[in-house]
């Protein structure tokens, strides 16, 4: 018997479910009797946890609090975090005293017991609010914020995981795509199916949601479509990712016509946004969807979890999705916690800077 190592990607797995692993022998099954892959084993894996072991590490019981960059100028606002190919947390946030400017904290271990940093666009003027990280499919780190002096997006590319090299491009807004508007609020970045960057953002003229789709890794090229709010106070606290079909998805807060207060969740129907369909969410009877946080469940259900300003609650909205279909089959929301959470209200105002992850 030959012994063997291998990796298993467990994102999408279930904790608690079972599943069979086949290792074949040869080509597989084929539709004649003289090609037939032979399966050797079929040993099962049993899920303990849908989390690599690394990164569970402290994930219960006691906690550790780090200090990690920030020290002698105000930083820490906008932070976004994301994981480096050696496991270990990355962080940008924005210098809000010294330079203006983006910033990239590297975690040397799980633990974050070591750290260095280093300033990665705004050198000149004032960008870095409204921070959001992923890392490319190359594990270099990828930042969209907005340039404050510009009214725009910009997109810096780290060219290396230690981002010593990067590019910057001017995404939307006032300068970039020859469209003049207050561009760049509410930023936040995802990758989609072919590895370029999708933007959300708001359009702070016309109070809309703006998707820009990259065309390239380095989005030297770009469409952009104002896909929901028209005039009408869309776009803010934006949350976009890829959905299992590949086209984007985006969570944001409405606080449009009539005095609606929602969370509205918008389902492109292709890759570049041209077609989509909105579902006003949770918050039709209060003031919901603020510091909205979008992901996708085991089961593709999309959850947003968001503030509920008039009853100073966290809540988590539920989008029960079918394939075929391009709305939501069946929509649900509950208050997780806060001050209206429960029968015995809990006396504080939570769900502000909501984050959510499976």
């Amino acid at each position: 018997c030959t012994e063997f190592a291998f990796g298993i990607h467990t994102r999408n797995a279930i904790a608690g479910a079972t599943y069979r692993l086949r290792l074949i022998n040869g080509l597989p099954p084929q539709a004649t009797s003289t090609n037939v892959a032979v399966y050797l084993q079929s040993p099962t894996l049993t899920m303990q946890s849908t989390l690599d072991l690394t990164y569970s590490k402290g994930a219960t019981g006691a906690t550790t609090t780090r200090a990690v960059d920030g020290f002698g100028f105000n930083g820490g606002q906008y932070a976004s975090l994301a994981f480096g190919q050696d496991g270990n947390p990355v962080i940008a946030h924005y210098d809000a005293t010294k330079d203006f400017d983006v910033r990239l904290a590297f975690c040397s271990n799980p633990s974050c017991t070591a750290t260095s940093s280093i300033g990665i666009d705004g050198f000149n003027h004032d960008v870095g609010t409204y921070t959001a990280l992923v890392m490319d499919r190359n594990g270099n780190p990828m930042v969209a914020s907005r340039d404050v002096d510009n009214f725009d997006v910009h997109l810096v590319r780290c060219l290396n995981t230690t981002c010593t090299a990067t590019a910057t491009v001017a995404v939307d807004g006032r300068y970039a795509g020859g469209d003049d508007f207050n561009g760049g609020n509410y930023t936040s970045l995802a990758i989609a199916a072919d590895g370029t960057p999708i933007i959300a953002h708001q359009n702070g003229d016309n109070s809309d949601l703006h998707i820009a789709r990259c065309a390239n890794l380095g989005c030297t090229s770009t469409s952009t479509v104002a896909a929901d709010g028209f005039e009408q106070n869309g776009g803010f606290y934006t949350s976009i990712l890829a959905g299992p079909d590949g086209n984007p998805v985006v969570a944001h807060y409405y606080n449009g016509a009539g005095w609606r207060l929602d969370s509205h969740l918008l389902r492109c129907l292709n890759t570049t946004c041209t077609s989509t369909t909105t579902i006003a969410l949770d918050g039709l009877e209060y003031n919901g969807g603020q510091y909205a946080s979008l992901a996708v469940a085991p089961d593709g259900t999309f959850v947003v979890a968001h503030h509920d300003a008039s009853r100073q609650d966290l809540r988590l909205a539920f989008c029960t999705v079918k394939s075929g279909t391009n709305g939501c089959v069946a929509t649900s929301s509950v208050a997780v916690d806060g001050a209206g959470f429960d029968a015995t209200p809990q006396g504080f105002n939570a769900g502000s800077y909501a984050s959510l992850a499976f």
